[in-house]
Order: C-alpha cells, then sequence, then structure tokens
C-alpha cells in the first residue's frame, strides 16, 4: 500500500502529539479514499508498547474497511518493526506502518496474502 504524503503527514502529527507513549491508530478506506484514525492505546505500558481500543475499532468497522494500522516507536533503536509487530500484521493480513519518533522516519510492512 503506498500512502499519500498527507496521510503520512497526518500520521507523523498524531505521533507528535504525545512523545512520552506509542501512539496508534487504524487506516482505514472510506468513501473511496484511504484514511488514517487515530485511535486509543490501551496498553498496560504505553511507553513500550501499544493495545488499540477494541472499542475504535467496532466503531470504525461500522462504516469502514480495515486496511491497516499504524504506530509510534520512542527510541532511536526502534526505527523498523519489530518481529511481534510483523507477526502480527502477517497474522491479521493488514498493513502496518510506524513512525520513527527519534528518526525522524517511517518503516511499513505489507504481509503477503495466503
Amino acid at each position: 500500500m503506498n500512502l499519500t504524503q498527507d496521510t503520512k503527514d497526518f500520521i507523523k502529527a498524531d505521533c507528535l502529539k504525545d512523545t512520552s507513549e506509542e501512539r496508534c491508530g487504524v487506516i482505514v478506506g472510506s468513501r473511496g479514499d484511504v484514511v488514517a484514525i487515530p485511535c486509543k492505546n490501551i496498553s498496560p505500558n504505553p511507553s513500550d508498547h501499544f493495545v488499540i481500543s477494541p472499542i475504535d475499532l467496532a466503531e470504525i468497522r461500522k462504516t469502514s474497511t480495515l486496511l491497516g494500522y499504524y504506530h509510534s516507536h520512542l527510541n532511536d533503536h526502534q526505527y523498523e518493526l519489530s518481529k511481534y509487530d510483523r507477526l502480527v500484521s502477517s497474522r491479521l493480513n493488514l498493513y502496518s506502518i510506524i513512525y520513527s519518533i527519534k528518526t525522524d522516519t517511517f518503516n511499513d510492512f505489507q504481509p503477503h496474502a495466503n
């Protein structure tokens, strides 16, 4: 999936709103457009992990098609998707993109459909 620069700029701005914890959200298809929607991180340890709120997901799925998700990484050594990030993306068959706060870079992963 190729995100537009506007969508990447939106994700970056969301991730920079609070750099003390991982920010997260979903990428959806809605009315022919691909957009990013911020979600609440309900992880018990949000400075190291993210968990997207299932309430947010349920609401979003009522009107949009889930295409992927995004989250931020806070530390400079975390500019790539972790093994766990890739596993989750593959299991859900969803595109995943991270924004690294420290390196100001994006990195993404598109799993192969079986």
